[in-house]
């Protein structure tokens, strides 16, 4: 195998012969392609990593949103209800207002007509 003159001059400052000094280069190559190889993989990686580290930030936010809107949701219907349990006392305060209202002129009525009844009764006796 013939190589060049650079290649001679390099293989004899490194005290190899020609085959031996290929060797090393074609070695060294690989080496070489190894290593940015593994880089290439890691940087894969890392990118991978990021994106799951992202999917997992995107999950966990979305089940924080999810959880506030349960919260939200629970609120409302905590909310409603107390409005509904207000209503309804203000309508039985208003039904007991009327009821006694009713009593009251009632009362009134049984009085005016007792009151009429004596007031006829006077003036039949005074006939």
């Amino acid at each position: 195998m013939l190589g060049s003159l650079s290649m001679i001059k390099a293989a004899n400052k490194m005290n190899m012969t020609l085959v031996e000094y290929d060797k090393y280069k074609k070695n060294k190559k690989e080496k070489l392609k190894n290593i940015q190889k593994g880089q290439k993989k890691a940087m894969r990686e890392e990118v991978k990593a990021k994106k799951n580290e992202e999917k997992k930030e995107l999950k966990e936010n979305e089940k924080l949103e999810k959880m506030a809107m349960k919260e939200k949701a629970k609120q409302k219907r905590k909310e409603e209800k107390e409005n509904e349990k207000n209503l309804k006392k203000k309508e039985r305060k208003q039904l007991r207002e009327i009821k006694f209202l009713r009593k009251e002129l009632k009362k009134e009525l049984i009085q005016f007509f007792k009151e009429k009844k004596k007031e006829e009764k006077m003036k039949s006796k005074k006939r």
